[in-house]
């Protein structure tokens, strides 16, 4: 999604689009784009610097971290940001700006809207995403879905891991 400048009234501009899986590499295990996410905002500009909010809907389907099973996300995120000419990098801290600032650059009077949707995306993806809140997961031993059924795998003993630590200090209390 791409944006010139220069063709933005005074008075601002609605921007609507589709951005389809293959615009967004999501380079992350387990998550997939299978049908496209929706932009839909709104640019104002003032002098050089454009100002965009939106909303970037659809769904992204995940493989739940606990039993694997395929998941659909509801994607429901907004976009605040300000984008300003290539040429106003700050001097300060070799031409960096704060991540939490909400300032992205455009060159040659074009935004590319792409890579903040993407960017969006993927900072709020859950890291571990869960199907539901009682996901019993896969047995650790024969590897079946607990949620489907139970296993007849013998229970492992609730052993702590720090039952041998404390064998080493009674042994060593001995000496």
């Amino acid at each position: 999604m791409k944006l010139r400048v220069d063709t933005i009234p005074e008075e601002g501009m609605d921007i609507e689009g589709d951005i389809g899986p293959e615009q967004v590499a999501l380079d992350m295990p387990n998550y997939r784009l299978t049908e496209p996410l929706h932009f839909s905002g709104h640019a104002t500009k003032a002098e050089d610097d454009v100002y965009i909010d939106g909303i970037l809907r659809g769904e992204v389907e995940a493989d739940c971290s606990r039993c694997l099973e395929p998941m659909n996300l509801p994607i429901e995120l907004e976009l605040n940001v300000m984008f300003v000419p290539g040429q106003k990098v700050p001097e300060g801290n070799g031409g960096a700006i704060e991540p939490e600032s909400n300032v992205a650059f455009y060159v040659d009077e074009t935004i590319d809207l792409l890579q903040e949707l993407r960017d969006l995306l993927l900072v709020n993806l859950p890291i571990k995403p869960i199907c539901r809140a009682d996901c019993k997961g896969l047995c650790a031993l024969c590897g079946k879905n607990l949620n489907i059924s139970g296993c007849d795998c013998p229970e492992s003993p609730n052993e702590s891991p720090f039952s041998k630590l404390l064998e080493v200090k009674k042994r060593m209390e001995k000496k």
